[in-house]
Parts: structure tokens; C-alpha cells; sequence
């Protein structure tokens, strides 16, 4: 496989993980939109039942009366609670969606923090031409600035020189920085158990380079790390086998 189809085939995957991130998102927002309207509806219908009827102290009615306003309220703080996180849901998704938005992780980042600054440098350029407010040229050179220094960063890093390669029982960590990416390789197709605490740690299998991986920086690394405390754990334990 050449280096281009391999890009080709790294960034094809980057983007389908963010679709499916996406719509995991709109999802859940559904489903909590649908739990809230249910706990705001049997709100509703402890309001109807209750109402008109005060509470008899000392009647066989009190205890039961007083177990509803409890059901009404824990119901309004589910359903409230239900509909902000809907909310915060949808804003996330629709962050992830705006195409102006670069993630670190996508393996075209460099590129479009180029093609960006480029489009920023020539609206500052076009709006020094024309009447303009101070603060429109200072905010400008600001977020210039800012990706410049991003840029840098994932300059840097992708021209950092990989770690060794560790070994472990069963697999070996890699440091892949021309791609952005720490990267676990297994002898062989690891059982169930491990697969789950991999993604608990953040690894996604990645057909295109045949390995579990996720971002390379600190976090990759503790990650990384603490797979393989975890991994070691499960062979002693006899569950790790693969």
C-alpha cells in the first residue's frame, strides 16, 4: 500500500469515527429528550391527580399523598436535569459537525491550520482596504497567532523522534508521530475482555494500520500505560489470553 492510499485510508476512518461520534451524540439527545418528556409528563398527571385535594393530617390518605408530592418533585429535577444534558448534547454534536472546527486527531489537521491561516491572513489583508473597527484587526491577529502557534505544535510533534518501540507480553506499544499516534500491536487478535479495556483507555482499532491507537501526546501515553498495567492484572489472573 503506498503512503497516499494510507493517508487516503487514515483519513476515510477519522471522518467516519466522527460521523458515528456525531450521531451517537444525536442519539443519546433523543433519548434523553424522550425520558424527560415522560418524567415531565407523570408530572403533569400527579398535578391532576392531587389537585383539589389538600393534605388530611393523621388520614390513612397522608402517607400516600405525601409519597406523590416526593415522585412530583424527584420527577421535575429528572426531567429538568434530562433536558439540559439534551442540550448540551446537541451542542456538542453540532460543534463536532462545524466544519471550521479542527481536531489535533485528524490526520489532515496540519493542512487545513494552513489553508485556515491563509483564509484569515487575506480577510485581515482585505479588511485594512476598507473602514474597520480596531478591535476587528486585533481579534484577527489574535486567532492568526493562535493557529500559528498550533501549527507549531503539531509541527513539533510530528518531527519528534519515536520512542523505542516497548515490549510487552502479547503486544508492543509503538510511537508513531508521523501520523499522530500511539499504536498497540497484538501477536495476536486479543480476546473480548482486553478489546473492552482498550476502549476504556481510548484505543480504537484502525483497519487502515492494523493496530489499536489513539492520539499521540501525554494522555496517549498514560493510556498507553495504564493498558498495560491493566493487561498485566488480567494474565495473572489468567483472563487476559489471547
Amino acid at each position: 500500500m503506498s503512503e497516499s492510499e494510507n493517508e487516503n485510508l487514515n483519513f476515510n476512518e477519522y471522518e467516519a469515527r466522527r460521523a458515528a461520534r456525531i450521531e451517537r451524540m444525536r442519539r443519546a439527545a433523543e433519548r434523553k429528550d424522550r425520558e424527560a418528556k415522560a418524567r415531565l409528563a407523570e408530572v403533569d398527571k400527579l398535578v391532576g391527580v392531587m389537585s383539589g385535594q389538600p393534605i388530611l393530617v393523621g388520614h390513612h390518605s397522608e402517607k400516600r399523598h405525601r409519597r406523590d408530592v416526593e415522585r412530583m418533585d424527584a420527577n421535575m429535577r429528572k426531567g429538568l436535569d434530562l433536558s439540559l444534558a439534551a442540550d448540551e448534547l446537541r451542542r456538542r454534536a453540532s460543534a463536532a459537525e462545524d466544519a471550521s472546527a479542527i481536531s489535533s486527531d485528524d490526520p489532515e489537521a496540519q493542512r487545513k491550520i494552513r489553508d485556515r491561516i491563509a483564509e484569515l491572513e487575506q480577510r485581515r489583508a482585505d479588511l485594512k482596504k476598507q473602514p474597520h473597527e480596531r478591535w476587528e484587526l486585533a481579534n484577527s491577529a489574535t486567532n492568526i497567532r493562535r493557529l500559528r502557534a498550533r501549527l507549531t505544535e503539531l509541527e513539533r510533534a510530528a518531527a519528534a523522534p519515536a520512542a523505542e518501540p516497548r515490549r510487552f507480553d502479547g503486544f508492543t506499544v509503538e510511537e508513531r508521530p508521523a501520523d499522530n499516534r500511539i499504536a498497540i500491536l497484538f501477536d495476536r487478535k486479543p480476546s473480548e475482555l482486553v478489546r473492552s479495556a482498550l476502549k476504556r483507555e481510548g484505543f480504537r482499532w484502525s483497519p487502515a494500520n492494523e493496530a489499536w491507537q489513539r492520539q499521540l501526546n501525554n494522555a496517549g501515553r498514560a493510556a498507553a500505560e495504564s493498558f498495560a498495567r491493566c493487561h498485566a492484572r488480567m494474565v495473572g489472573d489468567g483472563e487476559g489470553k489471547q
